[in-house]
């Protein structure tokens, strides 16, 4: 029982040196990935306000446009297109 003690004891303390021996470097920042988001004009964007308002969205790994267009059909234009 003493040597299991002094075995656990032993891995437990090793494995808390390899633990503290970790690099402290900051993960590299790379370009931005732009995300769009597109809505209705009207009561269909009302969701997108607090959003807008309050840039939730943006952080350093990414970067987020907001855009409402008129119709449907432009929506749906820019959707075949591969513009959003």
């Amino acid at each position: 029982m003493k040597k299991l003690s002094i075995l656990v004891s032993f891995i437990l303390i090793f494995s808390m040196i390899l633990t503290a021996c970790s690099s402290n470097e900051a993960p590299k920042i790379e370009n931005p990935t732009t995300v769009n988001i597109i809505g209705l004009k009207g009561p269909t964007s009302i969701g997108m306000i607090k959003l807008i308002d309050e840039k939730a969205l943006n952080s350093n790994t990414y970067k987020v446009d907001y855009t409402t267009v008129d119709a449907p059909d432009i929506l749906t234009g820019k959707i075949i297109n591969n513009e959003v």
